[in-house]
């Protein structure tokens, strides 16, 4: 990861600074079929959790990882949609993994912690200790997935709104999420990365709504996040575009020369 951004948004200054980008627009960088979970879930009882890693992430670096509240998933696709669309950047955005995950828990569930079945054949209780394993399984799985995205990323965005973070009484930041939590504190102490070419010349080769039981706050550090506003943004945009002709150069060297 080379630059990490402090994005204040909400749904409204988005759509009334860039009309026209919806949710549906965002082309996800993977998706992860009933087969595939069948196969993930035979290499997780046979603790090949890296097998797993590879079907849910790809190994290749991403341009922008966007890291965002799951009740803000809708407008985390319409601006990374937006990203990609407008500077034909590869973007990944975190609720991806949650999705997977949660699709695999609910298939483990099924399939080996049921402790009880009702007369016809629905389920009637799970397995507590059971249950508690194949999660931890799952998560830490996750959570290495998600800081290797993040370490090999290029830029990261966090999606700083209402539904992420709250500033406290004695200015700290808190988050009730656990994954955001976990991002936050991964930019904090990854190493930076400075991409190729280098900076300063711009060159190149041719051609939720959810709750899961209680709310536990975590205090979370954004000294490296770089504030970012809609405005700096459109200057980005303007510049990009100013330029896509000529050159061929990263569209995030624009971001960076610019903010």
């Amino acid at each position: 990861m080379y630059k990490a951004y402090d994005l204040k948004l909400s749904e409204e200054a988005f759509t009334d600074k860039f009309p026209g980008f919806s949710a549906s627009d965002f082309r996800a960088s993977s998706t992860l079929e009933k087969s595939s979970i069948d196969a993930a879930i035979k290499s997780l009882l046979s603790l090949n959790a890296t097998e797993i890693r590879k079907m849910w992430f790809r190994d290749s670096q991403i341009d922008v990882f966007l890291s965002h509240s799951r009740r803000d998933v809708k407008l985390a696709k319409m601006f990374g949609a937006y990203l990609q669309k407008t500077f034909g950047l590869d973007v990944f955005i975190d609720s991806e993994a949650w999705h997977h995950m949660d699709i695999m828990l609910k298939e483990l569930d099924r399939e080996y912690c049921v402790s009880e079945r009702n007369p016809d054949g629905t389920i009637k209780t799970y397995s507590y200790d059971n249950r508690n394993v194949t999660t931890s399984h799952v998560h830490m799985i996750l959570s290495h997935a998600l800081t290797k995205m993040i370490d090999t990323a290029e830029c990261f965005i966090y999606l700083n709104t209402s539904n992420s973070t709250t500033r406290q009484d004695d200015n700290s930041i808190e988050t009730a999420s656990p994954w955001l939590f976990h991002e936050l504190a991964m930019v904090e102490i990854i190493e930076e990365k400075k991409p190729q070419p280098i900076l300063e010349n711009f060159t190149c080769d041719s051609a939720d709504n959810r709750t899961y039981g209680p709310t536990i706050n975590y205090s979370v550090e954004t000294k490296r996040l770089i504030p970012l506003t809609l405005d700096a943004i459109k200057i980005w945009e303007t510049q990009f575009l100013g330029h896509a002709k000529s050159s061929c150069a990263n569209p995030l060297n624009y971001l960076y020369s610019s903010v």
